[in-house]
């Protein structure tokens, strides 16, 4: 019932002996599940839906955002990867990723909205889109890191430069200024449900990651980052240290991983040279960079969270992987027509094949854990 539920939005996401070790309150994601289960009567079909019901609503707002950036076919040649990547199985597919979904819809949300104000912001402007924000972050609070990404949108536009930085900042500056303090009231909040900011403890079996250098592990944690976007085909419901071990100096891995980082970068930092033009090589450099960005909150390198690496965390970073695909399909339409057909019958079949192999996995607490 509803009974409650205003006390049980001030307490933390998990409760009881779980609630220090995950460390987060999700009061939005909270309040859409008890609504949820009172309209459905706890019917688990009604959850599943909605899970459904907000990847598509998340699909449809990648592609409006990307056609604020590029041609409108390249806009829904990322929406479409997007849409069956596989890694985003288990955020639709487990109740628990409805905080992903949820937080990226808002995220796009206010990304679009803020793409969409080529002058001054409107007053009414900085309140939806800082409404949107503390949405995002009531639902999951590595969507904290969006105005990060707004300002990347606008720099690769061409909308600042050292030369234009004022300018800037009187148009869009009030926004920014708005959604730092309505950050800085719910970490308030936050501390004060919580007991401080960051209270997860560290990765189940990887507690030693408190007393040794953690970048020797994290490290190696890059490449599987790169190929859980780029190529998914083995995933896992766990990436403990069992499929990711403790690492007590620099293995082959990890320095795989510091290379895959740097050579990234550096060929995102060569698109981006290439101008701010429409269609410009400058979007597939967006789309690392976002990639990167958006992964820093459940990365491990700000502070330790409660798990290593989780698929359904990738699902707002990988809206950069569609805005670099969409960069790169578009240009590969332009160029080679007919191959491009192709290459996009291939990767949309793979990756509805993948995903559809892969549900099955969530169906219960038995698979999962099996």
């Amino acid at each position: 019932t509803l009974d409650g539920l205003a006390r049980r939005l001030a307490e933390p996401y998990w409760i009881g002996p779980f609630a220090e070790q995950v460390g987060a309150w999700r009061p939005f994601t909270t309040a859409l599940w008890a609504v949820t289960w009172i309209v459905t009567d706890g019917s688990t079909v009604g959850f599943h839906a909605l899970g459904i019901l907000l990847h598509a609503c998340a699909s449809g707002l990648v592609v409006l955002l990307l056609a604020e950036l590029m041609s409108l076919r390249a806009a829904l040649l990322g929406g479409l990867v997007f849409s069956v990547h596989p890694v985003h199985v288990e955020a639709i597919a487990n109740v628990v990723g409805t905080a992903e979904l949820l937080a990226a819809t808002f995220a796009l949300t206010a990304a679009i909205l803020h793409a969409r104000a080529r002058g001054p912001y409107t007053i009414g402007r900085v309140l939806l889109v800082t409404s949107c924000y503390a949405l995002a972050v009531l639902a999951k609070e590595g969507a904290a890191i969006l105005p990060v990404l707004l300002v990347l949108i606008d720099a690769a536009r061409g909308e600042w430069e050292y030369r234009t930085l004022a300018q800037w900042i009187r148009n869009k500056g009030a926004a920014f200024g708005l959604m730092f303090l309505a950050l800085a009231a719910l970490l308030v909040a936050r501390a004060g449900i919580l007991g401080s900011v960051t209270t997860a403890t560290a990765p189940p079996g990887a507690s030693i990651l408190e007393g040794i250098p953690r970048i020797w592990t994290l490290a190696a944690v890059w490449p599987e980052y790169f190929r859980l976007l780029v190529f998914p085909l083995d995933l896992s419901a766990d990436y403990g240290p069992d499929v990711i071990p403790i690492a007590f100096g620099w293995t082959t891995e990890g320095v795989l991983g510091v290379g895959l980082v740097l050579s990234t970068l550096v060929l995102a930092g060569l698109a981006w040279r290439q101008g701010d033009r429409e269609d410009s090589p400058r979007l597939f450099g967006l789309g690392v960079l976002w990639v990167g960005a958006a992964l820093l909150p459940v990365a491990n390198v700000l502070f330790l969270g409660p798990v290593l690496v989780a698929e359904r965390t990738l699902y707002l970073p990988s809206v950069g992987l569609a805005i670099a695909s969409g960069w790169l399909l578009g240009e590969l339409y332009r160029l080679r027509p007919r191959q491009a057909n192709v290459v996009v019958l291939l990767l949309l079949s793979a990756g509805v094949a993948r995903s559809a192999t892969r549900v099955p996995v969530w169906d219960s607490t038995e698979s999962v854990m099996t």
